[in-house]
């Protein structure tokens, strides 16, 4: 009888692999040395930075998403320097209040590029 027969299985599309976030990670990271411009947006000209100039550091406000490695390489291409070492810092958003109102500071992400003694940058 045809009623309480065998059911047929249906056959589906094989599912598509997602990519996760270690993978798609690993692509962004690789970059070449002329498109390095994104990474340094500007100096951070503070009494603090003036007095870690004198010791050789210099403090620059990056790409959040920069990483020390391309850091390093877009203060080679721009200042013609080989930094010693980059330590990197990133300032959460703060909540402030001005002229009676709750505002916001925003957050960055600040590098510390430290060169050896005979290396200098200036900054015009």
């Amino acid at each position: 009888m045809a009623i309480f027969g065998k059911k047929e299985k249906k056959t589906s599309a094989p599912k598509k692999k997602v990519a996760t976030k270690k993978e798609t990670s690993k692509k962004d990271i690789k970059t070449t040395s002329a498109d390095l411009t994104w990474v340094l947006l500007k100096p951070r000209i503070t009494e603090r930075a003036a007095v870690l100039s004198e010791k050789k550091v210099y403090v620059f406000q990056v790409a959040e998403k920069a990483n020390k490695k391309q850091i390093a390489e877009a203060i080679t291409i721009k200042f013609g320097v080989v930094p010693v070492k980059v330590n990197t810092v990133v300032t959460k958003p703060k909540a402030v209040v001005r002229r009676g109102r709750l505002a916001s500071k925003p957050g960055f992400k600040k590098a510390y590029v430290y060169l050896s003694q005979s290396d200098t940058i200036e900054f015009v």
